[in-house]
């Protein structure tokens, strides 16, 4: 059953008066402060946001972060901000609520703010800016812009949150310092380095060009000093063969002279002829040793397997051994050697050992091996003979040496020929001994 119109009509005033009475209250409370609300002007009229529900959406955000915090408008106006974006540009919140967020960027900025809120993606955007601050403070605050689309009471807004980078802009003013100084310490470095290796490469050639200027001169010097050894072995051949038949005709003719006129001579006579035949035959034994000693310096040396036993076993069978004992104990090694350097290195070593004795004492010879190194072999000549003071033991392989040569026919040359033959074979030689207790001569190569 519908009302009579005048009852409607009746209904509906109460309504609007009912409304307006709200309004009427709403807006005292407004004005009187009692209601904390915010009236914005537009194209549609006045619009009243209750700064309550712009505060919604930030409330748990606010209290978990130390970042500024904004609600604005489409237009840039601002609903709401926190505490720490009111630190930030130093006003207090009452005069940052309500007024644009573009008076807090300077102007060529605010183009850039402009199209952040126009193209706002459900994404929102980032863009950094400068915050003012008042006059009095020189320069503004660096902080990164984030925004994220809203909606309040069916309005186009933006939440803002400004991150301060003041501190991420120094750490990176000093990070620039740091990488320009190590920059400008690497182009120093590399500098430096240049240099050195220019230096370099200039002694490097110098060193080259000197290296080549002693090449050819030690080739020059090689060159001459191989012909001088021809030419010395030559000469000394030579003088050899010439001092040789001399001294044959001196020993010939001395014999003969005692053998046709030795009745005939007196007693001194006599001696004086076995003096000189005796001298003739000790300068014959002494060039050939010189010649001996100056084939093995100079001459080619193949090596070969020799053994040394079948040497000591000969030596032992011939006239040199007289009454001395010779033994070998054990078995000797065979050696990497060449045979003839090695039969008159041994025979030097036991002819030494024979003729070395004193007077009225019998020769004790004993040979023996060692192994001091793997691969190496030691042969011992061990004497009974007169000894020889360990000062000395240097000297007596030297040519000429004769320390203990009073009433023992030699040369001097024997060891220096041992020293030498054994060195040319790729070994040492060596000697203990003393006075009065013998001699032990060893010769060191290696196995066959």
């Amino acid at each position: 059953m519908m009302k009579p119109p005048t009852v409607a009509r009746d209904s509906e005033v109460k309504e609007l008066r009912a409304r307006l009475a709200e309004a009427e209250e709403t807006i005292h409370a407004i004005r009187h402060g009692h209601v904390d609300a915010l009236v914005v002007s537009g194209p549609e009229g006045d619009q009243v946001f209750t700064l309550q529900s712009a505060e919604k959406p930030y409330r748990l955000l606010i209290e978990a972060i130390n970042e500024g915090a904004l609600t604005i408008l489409h237009d840039g106006t601002v609903l709401y901000c926190n505490n720490r974006f009111a630190a930030m540009v130093r006003q207090p919140i009452e005069k940052i609520i309500g007024s644009s967020f573009y008076s807090f960027l300077p102007s060529e900025q605010r183009d850039a703010l402009r199209r952040m809120l126009t193209a706002i993606s459900p994404n929102g955007a980032k863009h950094e800016f400068t915050l003012r601050r008042p006059s009095k403070e020189s320069g503004g605050l660096p902080v990164q812009v984030s925004l994220a689309p809203l909606q309040i009471d069916g309005t186009r807004a933006a939440g803002i949150i400004a991150t301060d980078l003041t501190d991420r802009n120094r750490q990176e003013e000093i990070l620039r310092h740091l990488n320009e100084a190590l920059e400008q310490r690497v182009r120093e470095r590399t500098a430096e380095v240049t240099e050195a290796n220019g230096a370099l490469e200039a002694v490097q050639v110098k060193l080259r060009s000197h290296a080549q200027d002693l090449e050819q001169k030690v080739a020059e010097r090689t060159a001459a000093l191989e012909m001088s050894v021809k030419s010395l072995e030559q000469f000394c051949y030579t003088i050899a063969h010439d001092l040789r038949a001399p001294l044959r005709a001196m020993s010939g003719f001395t014999t003969t002279l005692l053998d046709d006129f030795g009745k005939l001579l007196p007693k001194a006579g006599q001696e004086y002829a076995r003096r000189i035949a005796g001298a003739a035959e000790r300068m014959d034994h002494l060039i050939r040793d010189l010649l001996a000693y100056g084939r093995i310096n100079s001459a080619e040396l193949p090596l070969r397997e020799t053994d040394p036993a079948r040497i000591v076993q000969d030596f032992v069978s011939s006239p040199e051994r007289k009454q001395s004992s010779i033994r070998i104990d054990g078995s000797l090694p065979r050696v990497r050697a060449n045979p003839t350097v090695l039969e008159q290195v041994l025979k030097n070593l036991l002819s030494n050992a024979v003729k070395f004795v004193a007077p009225g004492q019998c020769p004790e010879i004993r040979v023996f091996a060692q192994e001091p190194n793997p691969g190496r072999a030691r042969i011992c000549v061990q004497d009974n003979g007169i000894g020889i003071d360990p000062h000395y033991h240097d000297r007596i392989f030297r040519v000429f040496e004769r320390l203990s040569a009073a009433g023992y026919p030699g040369t001097g040359i024997g060891l220096a020929i041992v020293q030498k033959g054994v060195e040319r074979m790729g070994g040492c030689v060596g000697v203990e001994s003393s006075p009065g207790k013998g001699s032990c001569f060893w010769i060191e190569l290696r196995k066959a």
